[in-house]
């Protein structure tokens, strides 16, 4: 039953290899970084990553008619946050930007 489900999401996911996930983790931490959006992402993304899976399905489920609008970019956003892994790379990637900012400015 939840692979029928989720079947859509599913290719998606595995079509995200190691370069796509670094394209999207660099992007994502440098818009926040320059928005100064740094600790409200932080503490966003801490206390949704122990519920990421289903934060991701949720997403898909709410947003699915509207991700056309993005391309293929919008459900590789929704891929990406389905594994937590990504998003301790997404904080540490944040973190780190955020100290290469404070040297320089």
């Amino acid at each position: 039953m939840k692979k029928d489900l989720f079947k859509y999401l599913d290719p998606v996911v595995e079509g995200l290899n190691i370069d796509k996930k670094k394209n999207l983790i660099d992007g994502l931490a440098k818009k926040i970084v320059d928005m100064g959006m740094v600790a409200p992402s932080i503490i966003f993304l801490e206390t949704v990553k122990p519920i990421t899976t289903i934060s991701s399905y949720t997403l898909l489920l709410f947003v699915a008619p509207y991700l056309e609008l993005f391309g293929k970019n919008g459900f590789e956003y929704v891929a990406f946050f389905k594994e937590r892994s990504n998003v301790e790379s997404l904080l540490k990637r944040i973190e780190e930007l955020s100290k290469e900012e404070e040297k320089r400015g």
